[in-house]
């Protein structure tokens, strides 16, 4: 009975450190990290860039936690638009704070206001494979668009890993999975609410983080995109 104590405990005790392990390997996780997202329009012309600071790293049950503050910035460097969020993973799974989704160029990076938002996160395996279908995600967003109140739902659905594929940009290379899903999203303001189907492609580098991510509207026309352009860590 002592033995399988010991045994059972050696093996909790390395399975926290493997989970410690696989997620401090992404940029999400790592302490003091600074990432920056530059956002560019339907022409591809910089609009602004959005900065994501991870502020706390910490064990919390079985998860590992980061707090992060994120800030707008327009392309001329003044800050738009400030809010915060979280990651977490868990060595199987790593949860992404889900504003980090919202298509580059959306109306939400023209809130002249703090950002309210549902703790919501979009799951991506720590292992992936071409073929694979990951899991749908959900959120909605509060804020103000010129002094209005304005509310914003988003969905994203129909996740496939595509393909693998090599994306550089001038923050490095990476090899990514390249992952297609559709957005749902309905914008409202003062309880008007106008719907947009969005579709996109991002590229997701294992043990990394995303890299790169393409919106395109229900005619494939490019929409926007926003790639990483600089990490400090």
């Amino acid at each position: 009975m002592k033995c399988l104590w010991i045994t059972t405990t050696f093996l909790l005790f390395a399975a926290l450190a493997a989970t410690a392990q696989d997620c401090k390997s992404f940029y999400y996780m790592t302490d003091n990290a600074v990432v920056e997202m530059s956002i560019y329009n339907e022409k591809e012309e910089l609009m602004g860039k959005q900065l994501y600071k991870i502020a706390e790293v910490e064990k919390k049950g079985s998860d590992l936690v980061s707090t992060f503050t994120t800030s707008f910035m327009d392309k001329n460097g003044k800050e738009v638009s400030k809010s915060e969020g979280k990651f977490k993973c868990n060595g199987v799974t790593i949860g992404v704070d889900m504003k980090m989704n919202i298509p580059g160029g959306g109306p939400a990076q023209s809130m002249n206001a703090k950002v309210k938002a549902s703790d919501s996160y979009l799951a991506y395996p720590t292992t992936m494979r071409v073929g694979q279908y990951l899991a749908d995600g959900a959120f909605k967003m509060e804020s103000e668009m010129n002094g209005m109140p304005m509310v914003m739902d988003f969905k994203i659905s129909e996740r496939k890993v595509e393909a693998k594929e090599s994306i550089t940009t001038t923050a490095g290379t990476w090899e990514c999975f390249k992952i297609s899903y559709n957005i749902e999203m309905k914008v409202s303001v003062m309880g008007a609410g106008v719907p947009m189907d969005l579709k996109a492609t991002e590229w997701f580098a294992p043990g990394f983080g995303m890299v790169k991510s393409m919106s395109y509207n229900k005619n494939g026309k490019l929409m926007g995109s926003m790639a990483i352009t600089k990490l400090e860590k």
